[in-house]
């Protein structure tokens, strides 16, 4: 998810320098910002630019579910429960949430489903070249996204 919003982000701006600001950003920045360009750039027919939309708010909230996953605390509790706690700034209560390995697993398959709808309507948007334009100083200055066997 992070690479796509990052690339969509950067091809909405239409700059392959855009990877330069996009490249330090978080999801959500790179989200927000491409939902403000998508609306920017009235060029974009309507329907596609709707699709888009819908599809960048899809991912936006998929996201703040991750975010949730991962940023949250983790604990077990009897009877082989597991939940997470959520603390918010300036507040002294806790939130508890109930979570099963079910749960993780529909996470990941929404986060992939939601990836694959703004990689559609961004072709669909800006044409079937558009997901190239972030790759493309990366790959001018010698840098190319290697692939790591992984360790053994």
């Amino acid at each position: 998810m992070e690479h796509l919003a990052r690339t969509v982000f950067v091809t909405l701006v239409g700059s392959k320098y855009a990877a330069v600001v996009a490249g330090g950003q978080n999801v959500s920045w790179l989200l927000e910002q491409s939902q403000a360009l998508t609306t920017a750039r009235q060029e974009i027919p309507r329907d596609h630019r709707d699709a888009l939309l819908k599809a960048l708010t899809a991912c936006s909230e998929t996201y703040r579910r991750r975010n949730r996953v991962v940023h949250d605390a983790w604990a077990r509790r009897p009877g082989a429960v597991t939940v997470t706690l959520r603390s918010r700034r300036g507040n002294a209560g806790m939130t508890v949430t109930a979570r099963a390995a079910g749960d993780l697993e529909a996470l990941a398959d929404d986060l992939g489903a939601v990836a694959g709808e703004l990689g559609a309507a961004a072709t669909a948007a800006l044409g079937d070249e558009c997901l190239q334009l972030e790759n493309q100083l990366r790959l001018e200055q010698g840098h190319d996204i290697g692939v790591d066997a992984g360790s053994s």
